[in-house]
């Protein structure tokens, strides 16, 4: 695959280093990336006992992180015993530790670094697409290993995407920069709308998170693990405007191995179709397609049933603090 070329282009200008990154209020920060730089020297076995063991105290503690986790198992798998739904947190936390604990190579580490620790499968029908001459977008799933997909997928391929900016701007700084030095385009959500579809006619492929709740505006509600989820709209509109071929994505990391595997499945057929609410319930269902991959490694803390239908109506969340919904956990 060689389809990258050109210098690095970013949405909205470069991040860079200034003077306030280093104020005393995000030294904690700067400290937690040394600390995970120095203990991504040891050897990899060792990291991942010791994440494995950080994750086992995170896990007992009463978080909003683990608190969302809950509910959205408890909604999205009602099939499974409490005792299935605990251990799928547990290597939920588990999985997101060690991947952590993996970060420094993906934020420093070379292209050769990357790939000797990554491979992809299914990207054949996506490499012929390209060559042909037509779109591509990647839809991607949020799992623990999401910039682990990011970050080796911009190696081969004229990557651009949406981000949400962080409220620190030290992980805004070093969270750009990692998604951008490989010659990637990222764009602000709300931003570069135009540009993002430029871009994709003209060979760059999208990189395009399907699952996150960002609110009623723009959204329809679409089943979701048998769940009404409100889902962003967008990507029926982008597909059609550039004729592109949609392929669902999802990266797990692989313990035993100490590799990565980013699953490219085929693209969806006949899409989109035109019916807004259609083409939202085939893209949650790629979305379920590719969590069921490796479910404990997916992103399970996300507010995902954040909105609901009924305006107004509180959240599974919310009504699980304040004790009006119960849920057995």
């Amino acid at each position: 695959m060689a389809f990258k070329e050109g210098g690095a282009v970013v949405e909205g200008g470069a991040r860079k280093l200034e003077l306030r990154h280093f104020h005393p209020r995000w030294w904690p920060t700067w400290l937690l990336i040394g600390l995970l730089s120095l203990l991504w020297l040891l050897p990899r076995r060792w990291r991942d006992s010791l994440a494995a063991g950080a994750s086992r105290l995170y896990s007992r503690k009463k978080s909003n992180h683990r608190r969302h986790a809950e509910v959205n198992l408890a909604l999205c798998f009602p099939e499974l015993s409490l005792a299935e739904r605990r251990r799928l947190l547990r290597e939920h936390f588990r999985s997101f530790f060690q991947v952590m604990a993996d970060s420094p190579l993906f934020w420093w580490g070379s292209d050769a670094m990357v790939k000797k620790r990554v491979y992809v499968t299914g990207q054949a029908e996506a490499d012929r697409a390209i060559r042909a001459g037509e779109s591509v977008i990647f839809l991607v799933s949020h799992s623990s290993a999401i910039d682990v997909c990011t970050t080796a997928l911009a190696i081969d391929y004229k990557m651009q995407g949406f981000y949400k900016p962080f409220k620190n701007p030290v992980i805004e700084w070093l969270i750009f920069r990692m998604r951008s030095k490989r010659g990637g385009r990222l764009a602000a959500r709300g931003e570069g709308f135009k540009t993002v579809i430029r871009d994709l006619k003209r060979g760059m492929t999208l990189f395009y998170l399907s699952d996150e709740d960002l609110g009623r505006e723009g959204s329809v509600f679409a089943p979701f693990f048998g769940r009404p989820k409100a889902t962003l709209a967008m990507l029926p509109r982008i597909a059609k405007m550039t004729n592109a071929r949609v392929f669902p994505v999802y990266t797990h990391y692989l313990p035993a191995m100490g590799r990565y595997q980013i699953t490219i499945l085929p693209a969806l057929e006949n899409y989109p179709s035109g019916d807004p609410l259609l083409d939202a319930k085939r893209m949650n269902e790629a979305t379920e397609q590719t969590i069921m991959i490796c479910p404990e490694q997916y992103l399970w803390s996300l507010r995902l049933f954040k909105t609901q239908e009924t305006p107004g109506e509180k959240s599974p969340y919310k009504k699980v603090r304040d004790g009006e919904l119960d849920l057995e956990f």
